[in-house]
């Protein structure tokens, strides 16, 4: 019996996640949704929204640890 028969029907999260990246390369370099610009407007928003926050996060606890 080989490893393969025993394989977990259940996709590990993180290759999901790199299928689903490489399906939306697929899709965004052969144009074939017309969704593709809003999925990468929303994917830069959610990046940029992280970064914005860890910004601000940084900011209180550098002004919390300044005051004390």
């Amino acid at each position: 019996m080989s490893g393969d028969e025993h394989e977990s029907p259940v996709r590990h999260p993180i290759h999901a996640a790199e299928h689903e990246v490489e399906h939306l390369a697929d899709v965004a370099d052969e144009g074939e949704s017309p969704a593709t610009p809003l999925i990468v407007i929303l994917a830069v928003a959610l990046v940029a929204l992280v970064v914005v926050a860890l910004l601000i996060v940084a900011a209180f606890l550098a002004a919390h640890y300044a005051t004390n």
